[in-house]
């Protein structure tokens, strides 16, 4: 499978269809597992944005892509497991409904799913 998106028109059989209207982004969609941390720093980015509300979570997971995201070449294997192990404490608090956050609550969990997994990716990409 390639990574990228499918569109799925509403209006294909009308007579005014026209495929070029649909959304275009101003930037091309980068493979998650090319940048791994990348991607966990934008899923960060998406919850906080999810849950406006939520100041304390939504600063907690800016935290947590600051620690990514530090100008270092040199990631190590143990800041990498110290997010993994927040972002895994994170998703069973939501898990268990300890943080409510609605009607986006399955979506934060995906999330946060995916980010551990991605950080673990980051880690296989290390060189040792």
């Amino acid at each position: 499978p390639l990574p990228g998106f499918v569109t799925r028109f509403e209006n294909w059989d009308q007579p005014g269809f026209d495929p070029t209207q649909r959304v275009a982004f101003d930037t091309p969609a980068f493979p998650l597992e090319s940048d791994p941390i990348r991607s966990v720093c934008v899923l960060f980015e998406n919850m906080a944005d999810l849950a406006p509300a939520e100041e304390e979570f939504s600063a907690f997971l800016m935290d947590l892509a600051k620690i990514l995201a530090r100008g270092s070449d040199n990631l190590p294997v143990e800041r990498l497991l110290t997010v993994a192990d927040n972002v895994r404490g994170l998703h069973e608090q939501v898990a268990e409904g300890r943080l409510d956050f609605g009607q986006q609550q399955d979506q934060i969990l995906h999330d946060l799913n995916l980010a551990y997994r991605l950080v673990y990716l980051a880690i296989c990409d290390l060189k040792q």
